[in-house]
């Protein structure tokens, strides 16, 4: 009933899904980019449709991505925005106050260190 596909590499941020008939549609933020993906086949594959021509990586957007990429995140799951939501990033402050998180970690900002994975 539940499995994991998992999207290339090229589909970064996905927002949004839609299901139309056997296919689910996902609205891909950081690469401008909607992946479709036939949820009938045993093994599915991923069409990418690219929504216009791809985006310069300023040091804004890249920031902005590493923000929201869970991938560079202790245990790979959590991103820097699950803590932070919306502005409350600019304090600094931890928001992450699930019995799973103080169970996991001693220090308070153990989940926030990225990495040696951070790209470059």
């Amino acid at each position: 009933m539940r499995r994991r596909i998992k999207l290339p590499e090229t589909d970064r941020g996905p927002r949004a899904v839609v299901v139309l008939g056997t296919k689910a549609y996902l609205a891909n933020y950081f690469s401008d980019s909607l992946s479709v993906i036939d949820l009938t086949a045993t093994y599915p594959k991923v069409e990418t449709i690219a929504l216009g021509p791809k985006q310069e990586w300023t040091k804004i957007r890249k920031g902005e991505f590493y923000f929201h990429d869970a991938t560079i995140c202790f245990q790979g799951w959590q991103s820097c925005a699950s803590c932070h939501p919306g502005n409350a990033r600019v304090d600094g402050l931890n928001w992450d106050c699930s019995m799973t998180a103080l169970a996991i970690r001693r220090t308070p900002r153990a989940c926030c260190s990225p990495t040696s994975r951070l790209p470059p």
